[in-house]
């Protein structure tokens, strides 16, 4: 047979040794949601009627990610004043009756940069933090031919898009032309 080379090592324990352990569960806050229309909690999704389609609004997944930011610190979402930055809603998703949409939310506990997928694509993305002013910031100074529309003036313009904003749905204040800033 062939020789063992085991018997010829012998380990020295009198030394210990720490060994880093990656956790990805320390750097990352995840959670899956199943989005469905007869779930009470989403069935509000059914007015978001768009072109004679249901969508999931993109309101939902950033206040998913601000629901799922609050469990990071063990408070109700209703309480924590937080900020987005840079949030890209990348893919619309239509959702139909008895339909589970899975969608998971991932939030990195250093940077607060999130994402939002379903499956491997990408719903949205971005920053969220905690507001440290809780008072509205002003919009920045981008350039001359960008205005601020008001709430009526901002659903005017989106009515004539084809979106039908009602209830729930309403949440704008105002929003920069360029669709850059919002406050909400």
């Amino acid at each position: 047979g062939t020789p063992m080379i085991s018997s010829l090592i012998k380990w020295n324990h009198e030394e210990n040794f720490t060994l880093p352990v990656h956790d990805r569960c320390q750097y990352y806050q995840k959670q899956n949601i199943a989005i469905n229309l007869s779930d009470k909690n989403f069935s509000f999704v059914a007015d978001h009627v768009i072109d004679g389609k249901v969508l999931i609004p993109g309101t939902l997944l950033i206040c998913l990610v601000w629901k799922q930011f609050n469990l990071m610190y063990g408070t109700l979402h209703e309480n924590m004043k937080v900020e987005f930055e840079d949030v890209k809603l990348t893919r619309i998703t239509i959702v139909e009756e008895n339909q589970d949409i899975l969608v998971n939310v991932s939030i990195n506990r250093s940077s607060g940069f999130f994402e939002v997928t379903e499956k491997s694509s990408m719903l949205a993305q971005g920053y969220i933090r905690k507001s440290i002013d809780h008072r509205a910031r002003d919009f920045p100074k981008i350039n001359s031919t960008c205005v601020t529309l008001k709430e009526a003036d901002f659903y005017k313009e989106m009515r004539l898009r084809g979106y039908n904003h009602k209830g729930v749905f309403r949440g704008v204040q105002e929003v920069m032309s360029n669709g850059l800033c919002g406050k909400l």
